[in-house]
Formats: C-alpha cells, structure tokens, sequence
C-alpha cells in the first residue's frame, strides 16, 4: 500500500538525515558500546568494491535484530515485496507476556494498521499448545505464521 510505503520511506529519510543526533544520543546514553543497541558487526561474504549495490560495497555489515520493537521480527517479514509465504516465530519472551500474547498481538496491530495481511490469531490460546499454526482460511496469499512460544516440554 502506497501510504505505508511513503510512511516507511519518510521514517528512513528522517532517521538518516539525524544520523548525528542519534549517534550522539546512544553515546550519552552509554548504549553505542552495549550489547542491547549495538548492531551485531559480520564480515560481508558478498563485499565487492566494484559493485554498485551499496551493501555489496560494505566490507562490514550491521544488523539489528528485527524483533527489537515488538519482540518477534514480523514487520521486516510481512513488507509485500519479500512475498514471504510462510513465518516460523520463536517466542523466548518472559512471563507473563509471553503468557498474554504481547508479541503476537503487537504483530497484528501493526500489520493491521498499515492494511498488511495477517492470519487470524486466537490470542487466548496461543500460549497453551508447544506449536500453533495460524492461518487465513480465506487468503491463501495471507501468510501462514507457525508459533512456537519459549515452554517447558510436556513430561
């Protein structure tokens, strides 16, 4: 949907252009070094100086976890482009979220409120089975979300 698009886009836009404000506020908050904010540094198996693609030309990647916002990483996943059939969500959340479905139903709101599809989810339930499968009976394009919440195994 075109207004999710611009939303995305003018949020990227406006983080990129206070990049400084924002490097210069993790440092005053004592975040730049920690393990919580800090993107995870990998070496770039694809690096190629002669590239134009601008990831390809990065010797170094920096990856954020997904999740960070509503603890399971399905903005990223739901964008239509990447045509993501099928989302595997292990849920390792603390009690008592994990037991009221925080993630799952912060997953849905969002989804919701930028018209993306998302399978129906009985909250209630979603705690109380080890594997849950979660689909739209009417959208086969709606993608099929397995949930796994963090459980003791049944003795």
């Amino acid at each position: 949907n075109e207004a999710s698009r611009k939303e995305s886009s003018n949020f990227k836009t406006t983080i990129l252009e206070h990049r400084a404000q924002w490097n210069n506020l993790m440092h005053r908050m004592s975040l730049n070094n920690s393990k919580i904010a800090a993107p995870a540094k990998f070496h770039n198996f694809a690096y190629d100086p002669r590239k134009e693609a601008s990831k390809q030309r990065k010797p170094i990647l920096e990856l954020v976890d997904a999740g960070i916002d509503g603890n399971l990483p399905f903005p990223p996943l739901l964008r239509p482009e990447r045509e993501v059939d099928i989302i595997i969500a292990c849920n390792a959340s603390k009690s008592p979220n994990i037991d009221r479905s925080r993630s799952l139903r912060a997953a849905a709101k969002w989804a919701e409120e930028r018209g993306m599809k998302f399978p129906p989810i009985d909250f209630d339930n979603s705690y109380s089975k080890i594997c849950t499968v979660y689909r739209d009976e009417n959208d086969p394009s709606c993608p099929i979300v397995i949930y796994l919440p963090l459980k003791t195994n049944p003795g």
